[in-house]
């Protein structure tokens, strides 16, 4: 939780850095805060609606074209399985926090496109069964690479989808889980 609250006071320190006059124009040249909706998916289960936000600020490099920054943000997201043969359901609910750097290049226009890796922390709460005998909240970390296509609506909001494909540990499971997150996004440019 800790560390949740230090990424959180991050994205405020992040949106402050851009929104100042005097520090946008030296270290970031554009700045975006994204609603995202999506589906993700965490192996064994099933397909889950997700919320998140994300904040990104990218500096334009070596063309007018490419940018690089960083992104952060959090997302959530609450998979079902029901146990073959069985009426028993498990019921998670995962909430993670994502650091990521980015490379996104404007195609023309208005069009863009980016590529992200990044690494995510977060919990994982057991809701259902009851009867559960296993820890009911477990700690993750992972990593994952990102594509993404973005479309200027307007010059002050953009949308797109979003594309996260990676493996996240689960705290006391020897292996790693593969997980994705798909998502259209609605962004403000500040």
């Amino acid at each position: 939780m800790k560390k949740l609250i230090l990424i959180m006071l991050s994205t405020v320190f992040l949106s402050s850095l851009s929104a100042s006059e005097n520090m946008s124009s030296k270290y970031v040249d554009r700045s975006f805060i994204f609603l995202s909706l999506g589906k993700a998916k965490l192996e064994p289960f099933k397909r889950a609606a997700s919320i998140g936000f994300d904040i990104r600020a990218e500096k334009q490099v070596f063309t007018e074209n490419l940018f690089v920054g960083l992104g952060m943000g959090v997302d959530f997201f609450k998979p079902e399985e029901k146990v073959s043969g069985t009426d028993v359901k498990f019921q998670l609910e995962s909430l993670n926090a994502n650091l990521y750097p980015v490379i996104s290049y404007d195609i023309m226009e208005g069009l863009n496109v980016s590529a992200s890796f990044g690494y995510t922390r977060g919990r994982i709460v057991v809701k259902k069964p009851d009867f559960y005998p296993g820890k009911k909240r477990m700690s993750t970390n992972g990593y994952y690479f990102g594509l993404g296509v973005f479309y200027d609506i307007s010059p002050k909001y953009r949308i797109g989808i979003d594309y996260k494909d990676g493996k996240l540990k689960v705290n006391g499971d020897d292996g790693k889980e593969n997980f994705t997150r798909t998502n259209f996004m609605a962004g403000y440019k500040f």
